[in-house]
């Protein structure tokens, strides 16, 4: 595809289809991203006038659902994909370089032998670069110009999905075969340990590339599981409203105590501790571990088991059962965060009974991670960001659909 099929594509509503899968149906969202799409298109052309054949991507953002207090424990993660997303255009340049350009950061040029470049977006290239070289992918120089409609408001962090999409475009420009979303991830993700230096243990990787609701299984091993669930969340009537409460809860107490009740049932984690066996044992485990530790261990499984039924209920296309039981896994989160001694703790309840109200009793709340997330009616979703936003600042709360198409290549009907 070349970028006058792109611009006359986008124009004629030749791509309509692809772009209603990736933001859904309304005139609205499609009409804001047909602008989105042009503009793009127009700046690369401008900026990149020899380049002839392209090749365009969109990774969406990720946010976390419930779970995140047991993932370092070997527990269950349920997450989802978001619409906002990151887009990017791309072409060979027959050079020894990769020249970079966005809607809102300055351009720059990445020399493939030296790789000297500055900046979160130059590190971002290099360190998926050197993953790539890591696992025998041969890349060569291209421009490549990348618009985002993440939000810069910390609600939703842009690294993982520009990981993502950078992983995709060097696969995609390494050859003819198509894009395999868990390989994308999995180089996003090992160039986000070159990186950081450290192992996040985070599945926004995988939830970027699958699209959709994740379920990660075994989440603190080598080989964790990711599985999507196949359920489209875009005809429930539900907006996903993400409010950044300006404080985060470190789990790193929750996780000596639970450490601590694994070391006494001589298991590694608790995620490989049988948990009738722990039932059986917790009147003699309350002599070697503290009331605290043991309600964690508790919370634990109750959390585990509820995002395996979670996940059931939205196969089953029971959004009355899903939302029901993320009250009641946020409901049990609160009693985790008891004995917890950073006065941060007191965040999330205020905001999660805040939210609560506004919602009446109509879907479903839940808090971690330095954000409450909300699944709101969609006549109540402004409604329920102006209001969360009056109490935790202008903008703190802003509103997405799920989005359940992964990585994705804008491709010309054939």
């Amino acid at each position: 595809m070349t970028i006058y099929d792109l611009i006359n594509g986008i124009s004629s509503g030749e791509f309509d289809h692809q772009l209603k899968a990736m933001y859904g149906s309304s005139e609205r969202n499609i009409m804001k991203n047909r602008a989105r799409y042009l503009s793009a298109a127009e700046n690369f052309s401008r900026l990149y006038p020899e380049s002839v054949e392209i090749k365009v991507f969109s990774a969406g953002g990720a946010v976390e659902i419930g779970g995140g207090f047991t993932k370092r424990q070997g527990g269950r993660v349920l997450a989802a994909a978001i619409d906002a997303d990151v887009i990017a255009i791309a072409a060979h340049n027959g050079m020894n370089k990769i020249n970079f350009a966005s809607d809102n950061s300055e351009s720059f040029t990445i020399d493939l032998d030296t790789k000297s470049a500055q900046g979160m977006e130059a590190s971002v290239i290099k360190a998926v670069l050197t993953a790539a070289s890591e696992n025998g992918i041969d890349c060569k120089g291209f421009d490549v110009y990348v618009s985002s409609a993440i939000p810069n408001d910390n609600v939703i962090s842009m690294t993982a999905p520009l990981e993502v999409l950078i992983s995709a475009v060097i696969c995609g420009l390494s050859g003819d075969k198509e894009i395999v979303p868990l390989e994308v991830a999995e180089l996003g993700r090992k160039a986000d340990v070159i990186l950081t230096g450290k192992n996040d243990l985070t599945e926004s990787h995988e939830v970027c590339a699958l699209g959709g609701f994740v379920l990660a299984e075994n989440c603190c091993a080598s080989a964790s599981d990711y599985r999507k669930i196949s359920f489209d969340f875009a005809g429930t009537g539900y907006s996903l409203c993400i409010t950044s409460v300006g404080s985060s809860v470190k789990y790193d107490e929750l996780d000596d105590g639970m450490d601590h009740v694994a070391r006494e049932i001589n298991v590694s984690v608790l995620g490989e501790a049988d948990e009738v066996e722990f039932f059986e044992n917790i009147f003699s485990l309350r002599e070697k571990c503290s009331t605290h530790e043991l309600l964690n261990a508790v919370c634990f499984f109750d959390e585990i088991n509820c995002i395996a039924e979670q996940s059931e209920a939205l196969e089953n296309g029971d959004t009355e059962s899903f939302f029901k039981l993320i009250n009641q896994s946020e409901d049990s989160l609160s009693r985790v965060l008891v004995g917890y001694s950073d006065s941060s703790k007191y965040e999330f309840p205020l905001a999660v009974l805040m939210g609560r109200k506004i919602l009446a009793g109509s879907g479903a709340i839940r808090s971690g991670s330095g954000i409450v997330t909300a699944f709101v009616p969609n006549y109540l979703a402004e409604t329920y960001c102006s209001e969360m936003s009056r109490v935790y600042g202008n903008k703190s709360c802003s509103m997405f659909d799920i989005r359940f198409e992964g990585i994705c290549e804008l491709k010309k009907v054939t």
